[in-house]
């Protein structure tokens, strides 16, 4: 990845890596892994109901997807 928030070039592992040590900084809550079923809009924020029934509120949602490089 080239020149992602002041970053010259950065492998995807690497950024991430720099992402979670970031996030782990703060008393945030985080669902890793976690398979989803259902994102709703509620008044404040999000509603997540995960496979196995478990509901998570939050104000904000962050949805990634992991994606593989095509073979060079």
């Amino acid at each position: 990845m080239e020149n992602y928030l002041g970053y010259q070039f950065i492998e995807g592992p690497d950024l991430i890596a720099k992402f979670q040590q970031q996030v782990n900084q703060f008393p945030i809550d985080q669902k890793i892994g976690v398979k989803v079923s259902q994102i709703r809009k509620i008044d404040g924020g999000f509603e997540v109901i995960s496979e196995s029934g478990d509901n998570f509120q939050g104000k904000v949602v962050v949805i990634s997807q992991r994606q593989t490089s095509p073979p060079v």
